[in-house]
């Protein structure tokens, strides 16, 4: 629960931080924060996964689904949030 939330704000919070040293009104503030920190988030998130992308090739089932599929959905969502929401 805990790496979960550490997560999805990691990618919420760089665009965050753009947002906040960006100069003009909110609109374009907006479209220059994101400009500037999607390719970083979707590689942060891509760097992620592939951390973890061996656990996806367990032997054992427990490990697959309980470590590598929540953490591929915590990721995606997290990368969602980030990104588009």
């Amino acid at each position: 629960l805990l790496m979960s939330i550490g997560m999805s704000i990691d990618f919420c919070a760089h665009t965050v931080v753009s947002f906040q040293f960006e100069v003009g009104d909110k609109p374009n503030r907006v479209k220059k924060a994101v400009a500037h920190t999607f390719f970083p988030v979707v590689q942060a998130g891509v760097s992620s996964l592939m951390g973890f992308l061996m656990l996806g090739f367990s032997p054992f089932p427990f490990v697959v689904k309980y470590f590598f599929l929540i953490y591929l959905f915590v990721v995606t969502v997290g990368l969602f949030n980030g990104l588009f929401v």
